[in-house]
């Protein structure tokens, strides 16, 4: 479980960013309560109604504390409250600082050109790649599909379900240039997503130990991708 920290205050100030098929929007919301490891947080409005957000939606939470610095909360919707008011009930799985910040997914799907998990003892070491030595035992190719990508991880689904912390390596192209793009990285969030009538996992990856110019290559990507999915959307 992710901890909270400290400066996150009951009645902070805090901005829902939610990613659409149109891109991110952002809503006005506060720090309502802290329930364990779970954020309730006043449910989003937009023009006097309540912005439906789903049980399963990642969001971001853009958290004020009291030194006026913001903090970034990734999470995941897990419920909601009617009384005494609307809430969302929010598990989060990251925070980050303002230099930290995770970068703003982007829906996408994408068939991944190799997709493994690591089997092998411990950690696996970072010259230990699929197709190397050992590679056969070490790790386990599967069958997926990204859904979502952004700087620092991706969403997959599967319908294999793989344990929180586990080691996969994913290899794809990237959004709109095509460009090969590897990187390893661990299960964050492992959730059932039922899907014509056989059990499917929606698998939430965290990047590790991402070299910054390959971050950065697969942010521009992804710029370039939204830019060109606006533009389809105006009939451009």
């Amino acid at each position: 479980m992710v901890q909270l920290p400290p400066s996150i205050k009951i009645g902070a100030s805090a901005t829902v960013e939610v990613q659409t098929s149109e891109g991110a929007r952002e809503f006005k919301s506060r720090i309502e309560d802290m329930e364990a490891h779970f954020l309730l947080v006043s449910m989003p409005t937009e023009r006097g109604q309540l912005v439906p957000i789903p049980s399963g939606q990642y969001v971001t939470l853009s958290v004020t504390t009291p030194s006026a610095a913001n903090l970034f909360v990734e999470g995941e919707v897990v419920g909601r409250r009617a009384q005494p008011f609307p809430m969302l009930v929010i598990r989060p799985i990251s925070v980050e600082s303002n230099q930290q910040r995770l970068f703003h997914r982007v829906q996408v799907r994408i068939e991944p050109t190799g997709f493994w998990r690591w089997i092998g003892d411990g950690d696996p070491p970072p010259t230990a790649r699929p197709g190397t030595e050992n590679g056969e035992t070490t790790w386990q190719a599967l069958d997926g599909t990204i859904v979502d990508v952004s700087g620092g991880g991706v969403a997959i689904v599967s319908d294999v379900e793989l344990p929180r912390e586990a080691w996969v390596q994913i290899r794809f192209p990237l959004p709109a240039t095509k460009e090969p793009f590897e990187s390893r990285g661990r299960i964050m969030v492992a959730r059932p997503r039922p899907h014509a009538g056989k059990a499917q996992y929606q698998l939430g990856v965290k990047f590790e130990g991402l070299d910054k110019k390959e971050q950065e290559r697969l942010v521009k990507a992804n710029h370039q991708h939204q830019i060109e999915e606006r533009r389809r959307a105006r009939g451009l």
